[in-house]
């Protein structure tokens, strides 16, 4: 009861602040767009005559993601490309004495997304059949996740920096010479601070899944549940972080310090299996790493149960750091 008390009173008074706003509200849309900039492909317009193309040509272009099928006539292919109508044409090839290209492409250039739908047409072209529909081959729910890793860690590092500010006020102080126990201390703190990230966690999700309409090709519970742990390890850290440092200045620099870096060599941003061998082994020391190779598992159909463990040490670093933070954030008895 006491608990719940400290907490309700530091949630008030966090949300009273501008950066937790700024964090909650703000941070959350920007870390979504910012992903959705990095993974999502533009649009390709592809102008075809449809006739002599195979129904095989014609789905790889009306049943793709990535490109938008226009028919055209022969005679207005020039002026479709110059208008910028389309960005190429594809038309079958009527050559005579033409035996292994079936297909030829018009652009007014030659640049990526002319050698990437050459490609995506190669099979075609030489005569196979392949399967129209082409698949997009980043995961842009993963990414969005790596990036909400990154600011969940700023947003606790933003929120927990309170308590410094706590005790340089000597606010805390007062708080342990009252008849509560320090564990209830503690735990008020905990509670508020997990609140909090637990609204931004919320923010962000429903944002990206439902306005954004990001995939995350897991169940949302489950989304929701690997999120809260990591959530819980990262306010961990962040109090951990809170009982080394005892200036808030320093604590925000050190804390973005951390968190970029270990987002990079965690898999936040891309697969840990793209780092050389060297910093894999490293990998295993960081919190992300964990976190993002339990959704890579359950993104690729594997059931929460099996990675339980994984989980449980990726609690553990949160565990840790929360033991070590409470103990040296205690004020000593010539503080108080």
């Amino acid at each position: 009861m006491d608990s719940l008390k400290i907490s309700n009173n530091v949630f008030k008074r966090l949300l009273k602040e501008p950066s937790s706003l700024l964090y909650l509200l703000i941070f959350p849309i920007l870390a979504a767009v910012l992903a959705m900039a990095m993974t999502r492909q533009p649009i390709i317009r592809i102008g075809f005559i449809e006739p002599g193309l195979s129904k095989e040509v014609i789905g790889i272009v009306e049943n793709s993601d990535q490109y938008i099928g226009v028919k055209i006539e022969e005679e207005n292919i020039e002026e479709a490309l110059n208008d910028k109508t389309v960005n190429y044409v594809i038309a079958a090839n009527t050559e005579e004495n033409n035996n292994h290209n079936r297909i030829k492409i018009y652009s007014l250039k030659k640049d990526d997304g002319l050698a990437q739908l050459r490609s995506t047409l190669e099979g075609v072209i030489k005569g196979e059949v392949i399967n129209a529909q082409v698949e997009n081959p980043v995961n842009e729910g993963r990414m969005v996740l790596g990036f909400s890793t990154m600011f969940i860690l700023m947003f606790m590092g933003a929120v927990t920096g309170n308590i410094l500010e706590d005790r340089r006020m000597k606010t805390l102080m007062r708080i342990y010479t009252s008849p509560l126990g320090r564990i209830n201390i503690s735990l008020g703190y905990l509670m508020s601070f997990l609140t909090l990230g637990g609204l931004q966690v919320l923010t962000y999700i429903l944002i990206t899944r439902y306005i954004m309409k990001i995939e995350y090709h897991i169940p949302l519970i489950e989304l929701f549940f690997i999120v809260g742990v990591f959530l819980i390890t990262a306010t961990g850290i962040s109090i951990g972080l809170a009982g080394f440092v005892r200036d808030s200045q320093r604590y925000s620099v050190l804390n973005t310090f951390i968190t970029v870096p270990t987002c990079l060599l965690g898999g936040s941003f891309f697969p840990v299996e793209f780092l050389p061998d060297s910093l894999k082994v490293l990998s295993n020391f960081i919190p992300q790493k964990w976190f993002m190779e339990v959704y890579d598992k359950l993104a690729e159909g594997a059931s929460i149960v099996e990675h339980l463990s994984s989980l449980g040490i990726l609690l553990m670093f949160g565990v840790v750091f929360f033991t070590l933070g409470i103990k040296t954030i205690n004020p000593s008895l010539e503080e108080i």
